[in-house]
């Protein structure tokens, strides 16, 4: 599990201390056929995120990443996720993959 060293500040609050990754995760990052497939992050949390996934050096892999906080949409509620497949274009939801994690 790869760890945060030096946590930066925001406008918002620190990132935690101790964040860790799923063994194998990047390697999984990296397969995913770009070309075909969009990825994204929908979370329930706050501004942090980009600075979690910023250090952990993995937010290249993500093409949108929102959160509850930006959009006022918090999951599971049906509209957010339909913000999320308007904002990456998107117009059939039956094209989305949703994943909980």
């Amino acid at each position: 599990r790869k760890k945060i060293e030096n946590p930066q500040k925001n406008r918002f609050s620190t990132i935690p201390e101790k964040t860790d990754l799923i063994e194998n995760s990047v390697e999984l990052l990296e397969n995913i056929d770009r070309e075909k497939t969009k990825v994204a992050i929908y979370s329930n949390g706050d501004e942090r995120l980009h600075l979690v996934l910023k250090s952990l050096k993995i937010e290249k892999y993500f093409d949108f990443i929102l959160t509850s906080a930006e959009t006022g949409l918090e999951k599971p509620r049906p509209e957010a996720f339909l913000r999320l497949l308007k904002i990456a274009n998107i117009s059939d939801p039956s094209q989305g993959n949703f994943s909980k994690f």
